[in-house]
Formats: structure tokens, sequence, C-alpha cells
């Protein structure tokens, strides 16, 4: 048993060590739990099928056909959206309401999106994902919602894939499901990241997804993510964790649920109740995830194999 305690800890610090190595590579560059980092070709060509993005008038444009397929092509400053600014009278990002085609970044960043004061039902980048988002950089995103909305950077509500997508900023919300990359998650969710600052009043919170809910009888997938922000949830109602939120599984006698795995969490939870490293709350299947905060790995009645957390400098393999 000592053998097997020694061998799982030696794992687990390699795999320490292996982040931290790799902490400061974006996301975009494919970074795994591995600690591989595998270059994403640079775009010098549009692809066959696929409209060229270069300019917040070509973002905004894709509303007007939503099931077709874009590739970004440079960063884009989104900073005119700041209350006050130039873009849309200074009221903020409005977002795609729903898109089912696909957006590839290209590993290209969209900074300084800004979304705040009393906004609809779905927010973010896009509010309802039914197609594919990936490879795409959000960084400095300030989001200060003053109403009821699910929200997630990419996609308020996200019924696709979304994959190798990385977020940084400040996000501040009230109520509803809230998540760095979607709020609702009935899709596929990998190789992302969310670093800075989440804060709710009320809501089921997650770094990555604030609530995960199959959609039928195949499971879903939240795989190779990570989060490295600071959640604050001042409600005791809702569930907080570093990767989800809240998961439910889909129904008693199908039992289709969340899979969550290689995924780690890195940051802060400040939550008094309902809360984990991974997940805070519900039926999700755990695997070889590790939480590196003060805490457990998950809340009450979660199914977690070959996990890990730190706890007073020591792993620990209970899920609790």
């Amino acid at each position: 048993m000592k053998k097997l305690f020694k061998k799982a800890i030696s794992s687990i610090l390699a795999f320490a060590i292996a982040i931290t190595a790799v902490a400061q590579l974006p996301l975009s560059e494919g970074i795994g739990l591995t600690g591989t980092a595998v270059m994403a070709a640079a775009e010098t060509t549009i692809p066959d099928g696929y409209t060229p993005v270069y300019t917040m008038e070509d973002l905004y444009a894709i509303r007007s056909n939503t099931s077709g397929k874009y590739i970004i092509m440079n960063d884009i400053d989104m900073s005119g959206t700041a209350e006050g600014g130039e873009w849309d009278g200074g009221k903020g990002w409005t977002p795609i309401p729903e898109f089912s085609g696909t957006i590839d970044g290209a590993g290209h960043r969209l900074m300084n999106m800004n979304i705040f004061g009393s906004v609809g039902g779905y927010s973010g980048f896009i509010g309802k994902l039914f197609g594919t988002v990936q490879n795409i950089k959000f960084t400095n995103v300030d989001v200060n919602i003053t109403s009821t909305t699910n929200y997630g950077t990419v996609a308020a509500n996200s019924y696709g894939t979304i994959t190798n997508c990385s977020v940084s900023g400040n996000i501040n919300t009230r109520n509803g499901y809230i998540g760095g990359i979607c709020g609702y998650s009935c899709g596929a969710i990998s190789k992302c990241s969310v670093s800075g600052n989440i804060y709710t009043i009320y809501a089921h919170t997650g770094g990555i997804c604030g609530y995960s809910y199959p959609s039928g009888s195949t499971d879903i997938y939240i795989k190779r993510c990570y989060n490295n922000s600071t959640i604050t949830n001042s409600n005791t109602s809702g569930y907080t964790g570093g990767i989800v939120g809240y998961s439910k599984y889909y129904d008693y006698y199908i039992s289709s649920y969340t899979c969550i795995s290689d995924c780690y969490n890195a940051g802060v939870i400040n939550a008094s109740s309902g809360n984990g490293g991974i997940v805070g709350g519900g039926y999700a299947k755990i695997t070889d995830c590790v939480n590196f905060s003060d805490g457990r790995i998950a809340g009450a009645a979660n199914s977690v194999t070959t996990s890990y957390y730190l706890s007073t400098a020591t792993f620990g393999s209970s899920s609790y």
C-alpha cells in the first residue's frame, strides 16, 4: 500500500512539474496535461469555403450567415465595445444570437471584449452555439452584468463543440449559469483555459462551464482543460467548481453523464458551500484530474477515479 501511495505521489509531482513548465504557454498551441506543446500552423491562406474575418465589422457580420464557415486572419481589438466607446453607441458587444457553423480563430486574439449592464438571457461572444468554435484567445475580457443571464465568454449556451480556446480577464455577473468558457453546455469542450477573476452573486459557476447537462443517452466530454482564475460565489445556494459548477445526469434510467478527464484547477475558489476543485456538485464522472488548490476534488455524488487534490501540502486521492 505504501509503495502504491508513493508511486501516486511521484506521478502527481511529475505532473505538477510538467504543468509548471508549460503554464505560461498559450493554450492555443495545444498544451495537454502531458506537458507537450504542439505549435499551431500559422494561417497564410483562406481555406476553401471559409469567409475571412479581419475587423470588428467582419465579426459582427457573422450574424448575417450563422451557418457559414469563418476564419479569423489577425488579432482584432474590440476595445470599442467599452462603455461609451465608439462601437454600437457604446452599448458593448451584442452576442451573435445563434450560430451553427464554424469559427476558426487560427490562434489569433480577440482583445478587450466588453459586455455590461442589463443584457438578454444569453450573453457572451455567442448566445447559443450549435456549431464549432476553435483556436481563439479571448484576452482582457471585461464583463459587468447586472441582470439575470447565462454567461460564457465563448458562448452562453453550447450544444456544439468548443476546442482550443483561452480566456483571460474579469467577469462580474449576478444570476444564471456562469462559466469562463460557456455558461450551460450539452456539448463537448476540450483544450480550453481560463485565467483572471470570476465573481457571481447567485449562480452555478465554473471556471470552464457553469452547468453541464447531457441532452440524450450519450455522455458528453470536458477534457484537457484547466482553470487558473479566482472564482467567488457570494451566495450559498449556487454550486462552484474550478472546471464545472454543477453537472446533472440526463435520466435516472439512461444515466448519461458529463465525463471530465485530464483537467486541473490551480485557481482559488471562494464559496461557502457546494464547491470543489473540479466540480462543485452533481453527478459527473471525473478521471485523471488534479486540484492544485486547497480543498476536495468534487462535491457530493460524483464518481471520482485516479484524481488527486492538494491538502496541507500532501496529495490525497479521496473524492471529497
